[in-house]
């Protein structure tokens, strides 16, 4: 169990997250399990989240994340169940965080980031909100493995590179599939977008050949959180000596801070000509969501 001290010092332009450190450390600490987070925490809206991270911190400032957790605090005692919060009042909350296994090396830091959202991993909550902790309530709780566990180290084969592998080689690996990802700034709309398109095309054991396609679009307004929606499309194409055969789903999920509303769209084809399509839509209330 770890003491809880004041947050780190950062910039206004830099305060999306409160950070607490501790460290450096004197030698290894080896984490094995799920850590856990105990909180006193309460917010201005019925209605907020907590993200939590924990990060292994190097000497050069950078840092890679150990593990991770979420919590929506109206699910705080029940998620069957949930309750609204009542603003300026303070609740315990507990975070089981994803299990790990890691090392935090000897002269490391460990680094907890304490957030209202975790976008695009979880959607966003109906309206913006401050969250208010008090130090005394919180607790981190580190599962450590302490004493060797007597395996030897792996002995990992050397990279495609050193192997002797040629580079037409792994460019005809790669030839037939493609990944792309990035993050975009509409600065008109005020809005971020996270966007991922990624597929391949390969030969199935029964000899016909199969092309994959998956891409989506999340965008959530930089002013009102509760206006947000997710775009995708996935494609299937198989073709055969008698055909080809083709199916395509697009869907549109959006929301407003009371709402939800789904779309989907299917769409089969058979040689280029469409063989039949369906339409589904509804709306929901987003129930402290």
């Amino acid at each position: 169990v770890l003491p809880w001290g004041q947050p780190q010092d950062q910039r206004p332009d830099e305060a999306y997250s409160l950070l607490y450190e501790w460290g450096p450390f004197d030698d290894d600490v080896e984490i094995l399990g799920y850590p856990h987070i105990d909180l006193a925490v309460g917010a201005d809206r019925p209605v907020a989240h907590v993200s939590a991270k924990l990060c292994d911190v190097f000497d050069d400032g950078t840092s890679a994340l150990v593990s991770r957790g979420f919590l929506n605090l109206t699910h705080r005692d029940s998620h069957t169940e949930p309750s609204a919060l009542e603003p300026g009042r303070l609740y315990d909350a507990g975070i089981a965080l994803s299990a790990t296994s890691w090392v935090l090396e000897r002269g490391h830091r460990l680094r907890l980031a304490l957030a209202g959202t975790d976008w695009p991993n979880v959607w966003t909550p109906p309206e913006p909100v401050a969250l208010t902790f008090d130090p005394s309530g919180c607790r981190l709780t580190l599962p450590v493995a302490r004493g060797h566990n007597g395996l030897r180290n792996p002995q990992l084969r050397p990279p495609p590179a050193e192997r002797g592998e040629t580079e037409e080689a792994t460019k005809s690996l790669q030839s037939d599939s493609h990944v792309e990802w990035r993050i975009e700034q509409d600065m008109l709309e005020r809005e971020t977008h996270y966007v991922v398109d990624h597929g391949s095309t390969y030969e199935t054991e029964i000899g016909s050949k199969m092309t994959e396609s998956y891409c989506g679009r999340l965008s959530v307004s930089t002013t009102d959180p509760g206006r947000a929606r997710a775009e995708g499309r996935v494609r299937y194409e198989i073709v055969w000596p008698e055909g080809t055969a083709t199916t395509e789903v697009r869907s549109l999920l959006r929301s407003s801070p009371a709402s939800y509303t789904l779309e989907l769209d299917l769409e089969v084809s058979h040689d280029g000509a469409v063989f039949g399509r369906r339409r589904w839509e509804r709306t929901f209330d987003r129930r402290l969501q």
